[in-house]
Formats: C-alpha cells, structure tokens, sequence
C-alpha cells in the first residue's frame, strides 16, 4: 500500500480476549412486568476485530473493535506518522527510520508538524473508522437510544530526543547516567523528577531499574505511581527521555481526548527536569576521586554536546480508547482507563 500510496485497511484479524460486557439476570423475585431484566457489568472472553488501516492523515494505526455491547473500540496511533504524512503533504524531504527522524530539510516544519496535532484532527478521523468498521444500528434502534462516542487516553508515551553526531559520547553518558541513576535516584529525587511529595499514601512502584528486553539494548527505568521514565539509546545517536503514563489522575489530568494539550505540556516538564538530572548526576559524580569516570574531554564529548538538539513534541505514541454507549450507560461518563501490555499491536508499528 505505501508502494502505492493507497489508504485503508490492508489486514484484519480476530482474538478471544477479556472485555467488558454486561450480563442479562432474572430478577430474584417476580416483578409487575414479566420481561424485566437485570444488566450488570462484567469482564467475558469473547471475540475482538483487529484493523490494520493505513489513514492518509495520521498514518499506520490500529483499531480494535468489540463484538459484544457496548462495542468497545480501542485505537493505537503514533504521533511520527502524522508528522511523516504532514511533511509528504507539503513535499518536504526527510529521512525516517523506525519512529525517528534521522534528516529533514526544514527543521522548523518538522516542528509545525507536530504542533498541529490536535484532538480535533485526531477525533475527526477516528469518528470516520469507527463509523466504517464499528456496529451498525437501524434507525429505530437510534431512535430508541441515546448513542454517542466519548474518546479517552489509556496510554500516552511523550519522549524527548538528544542528538549526537556521533556514538562515544552518547553510548559514555548514557552508561554513566545507569550507573549514577540506580545510585542516586533516590524515591525523593524521583518524586522531584514528577513534581509530587512523597507521603505514607503513595500507591503504586516508586524504584528505578535497567532492563534487557532486546539483546544489547539497556533501558533505564524510573517507576512513580502507574507512570515510569525510561532513557536509553536510539540508532547510536538519539539519546531518548520517554515519559510513559497508564493514568493520567497521577499527573491531576483528565484522560478525555480534548485534555491532550495539557498531557502535552505536563510531560514537558517531566522530561526536562529529568534531562537536567541526568546531566547534573554526570557532574556531581566527577566530585567523588578513585571513582572510573568518563573522559570529558573537549576532542570526545563536548564537540557532540554541541550539535546536541531537541524534537519537543513529535514524539508523541498514544492509545485513545473510544466508546459507543447507548441507554445503558449514559453519554458524557469518562471509561476506566487500563493499562496496556508491552505486546500490544502499538509496538509492532514502531
């Protein structure tokens, strides 16, 4: 399809997962009218729809669609790919790898780009798939019901970027910044990362680790509450401060789709403090003689620190989950948001 830039869905499939669902009872004792029935919620296993849809707007997405009422529909998109099909659109050239951006002709419309991805983008082309590939309801049907779609984020990942020119100096203090992280990363400092004060009523994990997931790739990780801050290495030359969130109530936001700005500039925030402890821990390590320490030098990393710029907001990758209640569950009431698997099909689209 991208060979022949053709937009739509290029692959389905279906899964017996666990949703949500409401279950019909027989009232306990008899009632004046024979037909009442009892709905209550609960999580079945039963059959989901996957759609692999190629959208001209934001890019390669995935939606998952209920087959049981209230026909649940889960979205993941990638904040790139709509920067990718905003710079195709103005005939801008690049150079795209993955989910980064390796070169650009013009950087500031690359920043554009990832400026204008608002909600009001983002609900328009979702409304027009769970239109095509969502159920279908009759006209007596709507009639009777009171039908409307309500887009909440489940899962929001922000990530800033630090490029080099070359791989020594990145791969060096990125080593370092594992090293010091796991030392001095203490729970206040994490809570100073996040803007909260610590209390005896903090739920959730509050710990710093290094993962393996993948051969040769470390992942440095800072967990707080249902959020967690992961740095590692990118293409031997991004160094990449990623915020990840499962709830956006940690942060005091509002998971509604419409609140996506102010997700946007919290995140900003989080990962420039988080960029500041890092090259600050690098600094005050120096101050500890014996201790092995990178080489400062001006030849190695300093002439690298140099060509060292940000990419602020494109990077944004988010699941918005989106609804279509009916009299059973009343327009305007916001869905619990849960947390996705690292498996999820988000990933497999880089």
């Amino acid at each position: 399809m991208e060979k022949k830039d053709a937009y739509g869905v290029y692959f389905i499939f279906k899964s017996m997962e666990q949703g949500r669902t409401f279950r019909i009872g027989v009232p306990k004792y008899p009632t004046a009218d024979p037909n009442y029935r009892i709905l209550a919620h609960q999580r079945s296993r039963f059959t989901h729809y996957y759609f692999y849809v190629r959208d001209e707007v934001l890019g390669p997405i995935v939606v998952r669609v209920a087959s049981f009422f209230p026909f649940h529909a889960t979205y993941w998109l990638n904040g790139h790919s709509f920067m990718e099909q905003e710079l195709k659109r103005k005939q801008i050239g690049f150079r795209k790898s993955d989910n980064a951006f390796l070169a650009v002709d013009d950087v500031a419309q690359l920043q554009a780009a990832a400026d204008r991805l608002s909600p009001e983008i983002i609900r328009k082309q979702l409304d027009y798939w769970t239109f095509l590939l969502g159920p279908k309801f009759s006209k007596k049907e709507r009639g009777r019901m009171n039908l409307s779609r309500f887009y909440a984020i489940s899962q929001i990942e922000y990530c800033r970027n630090f490029i080099f020119k070359r791989n020594f100096p990145i791969h060096k203090i990125f080593e370092r910044s594992c090293e010091i992280g796991l030392w001095r990363l203490t729970a206040n400092r994490i809570g100073e990362i996040f803007g909260v004060r610590l209390n005896k009523r903090l739920r959730g994990k509050l710990a710093t680790v290094i993962d393996q997931i993948e051969h040769g790739h470390h992942v440095f990780r800072a967990y707080w509450k249902h959020a967690f801050l992961k740095q590692y290495e990118k293409f031997s030359r991004y160094l990449r401060n990623e915020l990840v969130c499962n709830n956006l109530h940690d942060f005091g936001l509002k998971k509604g789709l419409d609140h996506l700005e102010a997700a946007r500039k919290k995140f900003q925030i989080v990962t420039d403090r988080c960029g500041r402890s890092a090259s600050t821990s690098m600094w005050t390590f120096r101050s500890f003689k014996g201790w092995p320490c990178p080489s400062m030098s001006a030849p190695s990393a300093f002439p690298a620190s140099k060509s060292m710029t940000r990419e602020p907001f494109g990077c944004w990758k988010s699941c918005c989950m989106t609804a279509t209640p009916s009299a059973a569950r009343r327009p305007g009431r916001s869905m619990k948001s849960s947390s996705l698997r690292s498996n999820s099909p988000r990933n497999n689209m880089g």
